[in-house]
């Protein structure tokens, strides 16, 4: 009997892990399916022309810039919290909550796009927008440290090797997004346009943190 009440608990507790993983995802997917719901269709008084509406689609682009990019960071960052959680194995509140900090800045990422679409050529709006994103990598920053600490919670936690990969990926995401911030803030122009090309850093960076990582591994695999 105590045996059949320890595999219920077990159950139960795999049972509450899961929906942390969907409600997570849920919340990833609504947020994404938020970004195009304020690009708004042109409208027109009268019935347009094809080159009225060529116009009134031309008029939006930098709205479907600022949606492909967002699209493109926060599905960046739902395969960062996906890979996470494929190790993660137990929870307690300190994960819940850390998670739902992280899931807050998600959920703030519709609105700050907007803003963005709005107002991307004022200083403080790009500072918004990208402590939005730092926030986000901050927050998944402190996930892989706190599964890093309490070995029970993951499957991957005594992989040093590993572990060290997730948080230079990490931090090193977070740098760039924090850099994108601060650089509004300069008082020359250069480097505010550079503030809004900072995200084409993320991909050699995450390139580089890989190729480290494999070259660290070889040994412990071959030996």
């Amino acid at each position: 009997m105590a045996h059949t009440e320890h595999d219920i608990f077990e159950n139960r507790r795999q049972f509450q892990l899961e929906r942390i993983i969907l409600f997570s995802d849920a919340v990833f997917a609504i947020a994404i399916t938020l970004l195009i719901i304020e690009i708004k269709v042109p409208h027109f008084d009268a019935h347009p022309t094809q080159q009225q509406l060529a116009d009134g689609l031309w008029e939006k682009l930098p709205d479907f810039i600022g949606f492909i990019i967002s699209f493109a960071v926060i599905g960046q960052f739902w395969t960062s919290h996906h890979r996470m959680f494929g190790y993660v194995k137990d929870f307690n509140a300190g994960l819940l909550w850390l998670n739902l900090f992280m899931l807050f800045w998600v959920v703030l990422m519709p609105f700050s796009t907007y803003l963005n679409m709005q107002y991307g050529n004022l200083d403080i709006v790009w500072f918004w927008y990208s402590m939005n994103l730092a926030l986000i990598e901050l927050s998944i920053y402190f996930l892989w440290k706190y599964i890093g600490k309490h070995k029970h919670l993951s499957v991957i936690s005594n992989d040093k090797e590993y572990m060290r990969f997730a948080y230079r990926r990490s931090f090193l995401v977070l740098l760039i997004f924090l850099a994108g911030a601060v650089l509004t803030l300069m008082p020359w122009l250069w480097m505010k346009w550079i503030s809004r090309f900072m995200f084409f850093f993320i991909f050699p960076v995450l390139s580089y943190a890989r190729r480290k990582y494999e070259k660290n591994k070889k040994p412990v695999q071959t030996g």
